[in-house]
């Protein structure tokens, strides 16, 4: 339904250059849909593992393309990868309080909401969840 194609932002760039061998971690991912060979959405690594072996991921959909269920795969095999790197045991994805639709895909796709704060809700997976 998707493929992904990898580019990186200003920022990361910079944490790749002082950084090189954990590019990896710093990247953004395109979400292109096979379908209609549009960009429907995308997908960003937010840096290396922490010691706890959290990585956290934000992600968004295009407008357009918002309801096609697009982001619910992607996030779906974005997460079943990431939870397979050497160091990972969580992924973790933080959204406003007010995106839904976001909360809606997390809930679809069994992640658990374990924090939140003023402005955000955390949500998070583990290798131990299937």
């Amino acid at each position: 339904m998707f493929k992904a194609t990898t580019n990186s932002s200003n920022r990361q760039n910079l944490k790749f250059l002082a950084d090189e061998k954990n590019y990896f971690w710093c990247t953004y991912w395109i979400i292109i849909s096979k379908d209609i060979n549009e960009i429907v959405g995308g997908i960003m690594i937010k840096g290396t593992p922490n010691d706890n072996g959290e990585v956290v991921i934000g992600y968004y959909t295009l407008f357009e393309h918002q309801g096609n269920d697009f982001m619910t795969e992607a996030i779906r095999y974005s997460k079943n990868w990431l939870l397979n790197q050497v160091n990972v045991i969580y992924v973790i994805v933080d959204k406003e309080k007010d995106n839904i639709a976001s909360h809606r895909i997390l809930e679809k796709i069994g992640t658990d909401m374990y924090k939140e704060t003023e402005e955000l809700f955390f949500w998070g997976f583990s290798t131990s969840k299937p």
